[in-house]
């Protein structure tokens, strides 16, 4: 945490870069290697992939409006309303980081959700380091 928090963003930026190129050079020359890395994994159920076709557009669209209103129109859209929301991580008095987040409720499922939004931005990347 504290040697990457020393770095200056730009040397991040130009990192993650490097990364993803390494990753993409790797996927070229072996294809077919996240299906030999599970090889050996159990296939999901049926129940499964339902829960999650249902959580997904929560975790990946619901998860990153950027107002609470957008937030709550298309928690509706899949059955959810929003309960809470921080759109914005935080940094408290003690010096903890606490991403952005947000909490939603399907009462016809009974069902409660919390959906924790990824990284976003440059201020989200100092929140995911520590």
């Amino acid at each position: 945490g504290g040697a990457l928090a020393q770095k200056p963003v730009h040397e991040l930026t130009g990192a993650l870069y490097y990364l993803m190129a390494r990753r993409r050079e790797e996927r070229g020359a072996f294809p077919t290697f996240e299906e030999a890395a599970h090889a050996g994994c159990a296939v999901p159920t049926d129940a499964e992939v339902a829960d999650l076709g249902e959580w997904a557009p929560l975790a990946l669209r619901v998860a990153y409006e950027t107002t609470l209103v957008d937030m709550q129109r298309h928690a509706r859209l899949h059955g959810y309303e929003l309960l809470f929301a921080e759109l914005q991580g935080a940094t408290h008095a003690r010096g903890a980081h606490r991403p952005a987040f947000s909490f939603l409720a399907c009462r016809a499922r009974r069902r409660a959700v919390l959906v924790v939004r990824g990284t976003q931005d440059l201020s989200d990347i100092v929140t995911d380091s520590r």
